[in-house]
């Protein structure tokens, strides 16, 4: 008997705690939830055509109006709070010296965000709450990847321009990235964006859109693998090692050219190949990747003074890589040029510091 009590009693409380919370939401914030709303539009169109129509039906024409407003009250309010009170996607895109259409990698986070109920007019809702725009989403660096000293700018404008959003948004949200562009700058990216939780979305070359691959956060992706599940890992150093180090990453389709004079002159090699030997499908645990690789690259840095890197892998994955690596380790990152078939090296992880 006491059970069926509170669980008889159970529903009018919290029905009166919603109340509460709408009537709260709506007093604090009378203008985006009752004044400047389509549903008070309608209340002030019905109120103002209905007498003409229906003279002797004033009680009810009150009634419904009354009904109208205060349903828009409780759905704007609802909104309010979705909007401004619990953790939202932020959909990024960061394109690097790529021609593809950024605001179509956009297009494609909002329409899989919108997909979801809670989220309908996203684009819209997340302007109108929060003074978020298409322009705050979209980062474009436009110009020579080997320009130094330019790309370092971008990459400490973006961070700052994208705290600056963060910030907008209520505690705990997330970014949704598409990357565009070279893998050798994703590394940078990654370690840009270390502290961030957020979702990597890589295209797809079946459907011709954008995939969830990895849902990250710095501190899951540095957890110990006892094992070596995705890679075999092959060392070619010589006795006593050498100062310097290269480790190649074969995880895609292309092949890495391991006879590259840049490569051979550099020091010792370790070699991560990946075990399936084709590329990753998006159907596959990338956490454990990214895992192994930040193991081979904790152990090394800790026995070399530095380390080239050269990949052949999906840029989402390199992200994250760039995520567990951030900047503190002595890191020269590479970029294949395919008119001379070479490695060259671009910049060094441990060279972009930003400021907190």
């Amino acid at each position: 008997m006491p059970n069926l009590v509170r669980s008889s009693l159970r529903y009018p409380v919290a029905i009166a705690r919603s109340i509460k919370g709408i009537a709260a939401i709506a007093l604090n914030n009378p203008r985006e939830t009752a004044i400047e709303t389509p549903w008070t539009a309608l209340a002030g169109f019905v109120a103002g055509i209905a007498p003409l129509l229906f003279s002797s039906y004033n009680s009810i024409i009150f009634s419904v109006v009354a009904a109208i407003f205060l349903i828009g009250i409780a759905i704007e309010a609802k909104k309010y709070k979705i909007y401004t009170e619990n953790a939202l996607p932020i959909p990024v895109v960061i394109n690097i010296a790529n021609p593809a259409d950024s605001l179509d990698a956009l297009n494609s986070l909002f329409n899989l965000i919108q997909s979801r109920t809670q989220y309908r007019n996203y684009r819209e809702n997340i302007n109108k709450y929060l003074s978020i725009t298409e322009s705050d989403l979209v980062y474009k660096y436009e110009g020579d990847i080997f320009d130094r000293d330019r790309l370092e700018d971008f990459l400490k404008i973006t961070k700052h321009d994208l705290e600056r959003v963060k910030r907008k948004t209520p505690q705990n949200s997330i970014f949704y990235l598409v990357y565009i562009g070279p893998i050798s700058v994703a590394f940078p990216i990654g370690s840009m964006l270390a502290r961030e939780g957020m979702q990597l979305f890589q295209r797809t070359q079946n459907n011709n859109s954008y995939q969830c691959v990895m849902e990250v956060k710095d501190r899951s992706l540095k957890e110990d693998t006892p094992e070596f599940e995705k890679f075999d890992v092959t060392y070619q150093c010589s006795e006593p090692r050498q100062p310097k180090v290269t480790i190649a990453i074969d995880a895609a389709a292309h092949k890495i050219k391991l006879n590259d004079p840049n490569i051979t002159s550099y020091g010792d090699i370790i070699i991560l190949q990946n075990k399936r030997g084709h590329a990753i499908g998006t159907e596959e645990d990338w956490t454990q990747y990214c895992r192994e690789i930040f193991k081979v690259l904790n152990q090394v840095q800790q026995e070399y003074a530095e380390i080239k890197l050269v990949y052949s892998m999906p840029v989402s994955l390199a992200i994250a890589v760039g995520m567990t690596a951030q900047h503190f380790w002595n890191i020269q990152l590479t970029n294949y040029d395919g008119k001379t078939g070479s490695y060259l090296d671009l910049i060094k992880m441990n060279e972009i510091v930003y400021r907190d």
